[in-house]
């Protein structure tokens, strides 16, 4: 009797056991999707940082390259340096989050890598056409500023609205320059002084 009771016991402790596991396991796995979602903003919030800088550094020295014009064609205003701003941690972090963000969230979270490559794009480009021709080209900056601003604002709006995120379609890199430089701590005179907003641009030829 003593045998059959224990042994019955023994096997409702495997049923038991082989029934929650699988439930365990879920468990386990929406516990870690949750937390790699938290590392996710957390990495936004990151780019977002360093995304503001950079671009703080490039609309400074394109407000400098206009409001100081004798200064720009000795040369003597110094240039941003190109920085790539690393998104790899936020692909992988992606990759066991994406079952729990929303499909505007996943979208708009994977063109995040293509937007920053393009930024970095334009920034070399500047950098290049000065160092082999001795120029400041005013379009690769405008471009560089442009498309900061485009993707600070998709970063704001993923981190303030992280339960019902949607994104403006219609936003365009134009329509995000101002209220994006604004929230940096630039008044609207400095933006009307550095013309990014203009279309047409020339080169700033520099004589050294």
């Amino acid at each position: 009797m003593d045998f059959a009771v224990k042994f019955g016991l023994y096997f409702l402790g495997v049923l038991t056991s082989v029934l929650l596991i699988p439930t365990i396991e879920k468990k386990k796995a929406e516990t870690h999707r949750k937390e790699s979602i938290k590392e996710v903003f957390i990495e936004l919030e990151d780019i977002h940082f360093e995304l503001a800088e950079d671009l703080a550094a490039n609309f400074n020295f394109l407000l400098n390259l206009r409001a100081e014009p004798e200064l720009a064609g000795s040369g003597e205003i110094p240039i941003p340096m190109p920085k790539k701003i690393n998104s790899e941690v936020l692909a992988d972090l992606y990759k066991k989050s994406a079952l729990l963000l929303t499909s505007p969230q996943r979208l708009e979270i994977k063109r995040i890598p293509s937007n920053l490559s393009q930024i970095e794009h334009h920034s070399e480009l500047f950098l290049k056409e000065f160092t082999e021709n001795g120029s400041y080209c005013v379009a690769s900056m405008k471009n560089t500023i442009k498309l900061s601003c485009f993707l600070l604002h998709k970063l704001n709006f993923l981190l303030e609205h992280r339960e019902r995120f949607n994104f403006a379609k219609d936003l365009t890199s134009n329509k995000a320059v101002f209220p994006v430089l604004i929230s940096l701590g630039f008044t609207a005179e400095q933006i009307a002084i550095s013309r990014i907003e203009e279309s047409r641009f020339d080169n700033v030829k520099v004589k050294f």
